[in-house]
Order: C-alpha cells, then structure tokens, then sequence
C-alpha cells in the first residue's frame, strides 16, 4: 500500500513539474513574440486575427498548418497580398 500511494505521489509531482514548465514555456514565448493583430470573440472562442489592407478589398484568409502560427504566413504571403488585398490571418485556438 505504502508503494502504491508513494508512486502516486511521485507521479502527481512529475505532473506538476511538467505543468509549471509548460507554463513557463508560455510565459516566456508570449513575452518574446507578443500576439500581432487583435483577438476576437466567436461562439464563446476566443480567436486571434491579424488584417491587414482595405476593408473593400477582396478577402484573402490565410489558414496555416498545425504545427505553425499566423506569423509564418504574414510577412512573406500576408503583407504583400495586402497591398491589392483584405488579408485576414487567424492563429488555430488552443
């Protein structure tokens, strides 16, 4: 008995550690690369967009992968298409 609550003990705070680091993680990527755009509420989401060119413009929306961020789809696609464009960019909650 002592060995079962002793591992789930071990086991609880490796969940913490991790948690924290997690978080900490977060903390310093949000501080370093601060979210471009705005943030909007949709069916009780939270979502980030970025726009960018006139807003009678034909829309463009830009959709990146899962293993990616708006950003990577801003400068080098988002910003030139605005210049002739209504560019929107969402980040994937979550």
């Amino acid at each position: 008995m002592i060995e079962i609550l002793a591992g789930a003990a071990a086991a609880a705070a490796g969940t913490y550690a991790l948690q924290a680091n997690a978080r900490a993680y977060a903390t310093r990527a949000e501080t370093r690369w601060p979210p471009i755009g705005r943030f909007i509420e949709a069916d009780g989401a939270r979502l980030h967009v970025a726009e960018a060119g006139a807003p009678d413009a034909p829309a463009v929306l830009l959709i990146h992968g899962a293993s990616a961020n708006l950003r990577e789809l801003w400068t080098p696609i988002g910003l030139p298409l605005a210049e002739t464009h209504r560019v929107l960019a969402f980040d994937r909650p979550g």
